[in-house]
């Protein structure tokens, strides 16, 4: 844009040459010449001040040079015509040109001091321009621009101080421009600051968690497996058996939990790749509910499947394995002793709702409304005090709309949560 601006710049100094060696060379040629170098510095001028913060300037760089040939198509058609109506002819159209201009600078919605200084500058050389052709074509018949008349002098005088003014403006309001942007860059920098620092906050927080959870995991399964092979014999039956069953139970949920935090970790990847294939539904299903089964036993729930053989969906497989074996687990694990899971499938509008639902607990009201948010970490022990780490809930989420799916739930303290995910139908 300054080097268009520069080019105008050139453009009008050779228009006053050509205009100065009036009567030195052929008026036909000086007139014409400097009257169509005029029109295109000024077009060139108006078009970079009026789209200097780079607004619309497409549009605007093809309707300028469309005003500018018209321009000099019309004054040329005007060229036979006696020298004070060929005078009115192009301070008209220059006004015009300037006039465009100015009607983008007022415009522009956000408006400094500057901006309007300038606005009000070339306003009042638009009008100077057609006060100097209405005065030559009714009052004062002087022609020559360099003259001792009073309004050839002030247009002259004005001409040259907007053209000087107008290039100190236009380097002003790039600067003011410049600082502009400066100020709300660093705001936004200062806001996506306080969000990556908030959410390596969270993060950091969640990765404690997980980690003081593992090593207490770990560190049971470890002293349950050493009880087992080393002070064998100075356990009872019953004993051992308690501790097998709960050897099995913690590792379980240790093996879950690694999983989760594997999936997670692939989820904040941003080259995690997406498989999107025709799964059989039922099947998937089926091979999730024998992974947690005994988990369900424990505590004696029964855990009823009404699902279509025939449905099939496009999805990634694992990550189908993942959003259901979480879903049944926070199920299972709110679920008190004796209760029902059920999950069950609808196709709708070439969707697959899948839905899990328990008779568990259900979820406090006042966290309901943040429970699927990325800075919110929930995690409660189960009913039999089973441990969460709260990344079950993420997951699940994250998976469902990496699979173009949705998911929704509802739930009543004491009475319950269902759960519902979709994906889409495979033809």
């Amino acid at each position: 844009m300054l080097e268009i601006y520069a080019l105008g710049k050139l453009f009008l100094t050779i228009s006053w040459i050509f205009l100065g060696l009036r009567g030195m060379i052929p008026n036909t040629v000086s007139i014409v010449l400097g009257n169509v170098f005029l029109i295109g510095g000024i077009a060139a001028e108006m078009l970079v001040i009026s789209s200097y913060n780079h607004s619309d300037y497409k549009f605007r760089s093809k309707l300028y040079f469309f005003v500018a040939v018209i321009s000099t198509l019309l004054f040329i058609a005007f060229l036979g015509q006696p020298e004070n109506v060929r005078i009115f002819i192009s301070s008209f159209l220059l006004a015009m040109i300037v006039g465009i201009g100015v009607f983008y600078l007022f415009q522009q919605t956000i408006k400094s001091k500057l901006h309007l200084l300038v606005s009000y500058i070339y306003l009042f050389l638009s009008l100077s321009l057609i006060l100097r052709g209405l005065v030559v074509l009714f009052i004062d018949k002087e022609t020559t621009l360099l003259s001792y008349s009073g309004i050839q002098s002030f247009a002259f005088i004005t001409f040259l101080l907007v053209t000087y003014m107008g290039a100190i403006s236009l380097l002003l309001l790039l600067k003011e421009q410049d600082e502009e942007e400066l100020i709300k860059k660093a705001t936004e920098l200062d806001v996506a600051n306080a969000k990556l620092t908030a959410t390596i906050a969270s993060k950091n927080q969640f990765l404690s968690i997980i980690g003081h959870d593992l090593r207490g995991s770990i560190g049971n399964i470890a002293q349950m497996s050493d009880l087992i092979t080393h002070s064998k014999d100075l356990l009872s039956e019953q004993e051992y058996q308690l501790l097998k069953s709960t050897l099995f139970k913690s590792s379980t949920l240790t093996y879950d939990l690694l999983e989760n935090l594997l999936s997670w970790s692939k989820a904040q990847s941003a080259n995690i790749q997406v498989n999107r294939v025709s799964v059989g539904l039922n099947n998937c299903i089926i091979q999730v509910i024998d992974h947690i089964q005994g988990m369900a036993n424990e505590k004696q729930i029964s855990i009823i499947k009404s699902i279509d053989p025939a449905i099939k969906v496009f999805a990634d497989l694992e990550m189908i394995k993942v959003i259901i074996r979480n879903l049944l687990s926070n199920a299972i694990k709110f679920t008190p002793v004796s209760g029902t899971i059920t999950i069950i499938s609808a196709v709708v509008n070439q969707e697959v709702k899948i839905t899990v639902t328990d008779t568990g607990v259900g979820i406090p009201l006042e966290i309901q409304q943040q429970l699927f948010s990325d800075n919110f970490n929930y995690t409660t022990s189960g009913t039999k005090s089973e441990k969460g780490s709260g990344l079950g809930l993420k997951l699940v989420k994250d998976f469902v709309e990496l699979n173009q799916g949705t998911i929704e739930f509802n739930s009543s303290p004491n009475e319950g949560s269902s759960f519902s995910f979709t994906l889409t139908l495979a033809n």
